[in-house]
């Protein structure tokens, strides 16, 4: 017959291993649920990621939008200021024509495709190379026909400018 303490010895193990499974079950219980927070967190972070992606494009169509017009209003100006069929029009249009786009580099790179970047730069390079080598304040023996002569390659650039961004 087993003595006391070896009784003592038993129920100490008894109660010990009822109360490291009762931690156990505790631990697992909170391991569950702290794996179900990290869920519905990664799940709401997910959710928070694709509303700021969404909101991300609609602002950038919104801003794209708003800068269409202006890109093509300055673009229209620079263009209509080479179109007539008359030299010394064309040299009074220049005189108050844009000699640059206004809209940044940066806002060009950040709202539109490549491709459009290239095809506005395109055309400003051409209607700059244009006034740099035609346009002058005085002309010497009546050679403003270089304004006439020389402005188609504006023209086809500004079309293929117009075909491109407003599609």
């Amino acid at each position: 017959m087993p003595e006391a303490k070896d009784w003592i010895t038993y129920a100490l193990t008894f109660v010990s291993i009822v109360v490291t499974a009762w931690f156990s079950y505790r631990v697992l219980k909170a391991t569950e649920a702290t794996n179900e927070v990290t869920r519905a967190t990664l799940e709401l972070s997910k959710q928070i990621s694709h509303a700021e992606e969404e909101r991300q494009k609609e602002f950038t169509e919104k801003m794209r939008k708003q800068l269409i017009p202006e890109i093509i209003k300055q673009s229209k100006a620079a263009h209509d200021a080479t179109v007539d069929t008359n030299a010394s029009k064309i040299n009074l249009k220049l005189k108050t024509a844009p000699t640059e786009l206004l809209v940044t580099n940066e806002d060009l790179a950040t709202y539109f495709k490549q491709e459009e970047i290239n095809v506005i730069r395109d055309f400003w390079d051409t209607y700059s190379s244009y006034r740099k080598k035609y346009y002058k304040k005085f002309y010497p023996d009546n050679d403003m026909g270089v304004l006439l002569e020389h402005a188609a390659p504006v023209a086809e650039k500004y079309a293929n400018l117009i075909n491109t961004i407003k599609h």
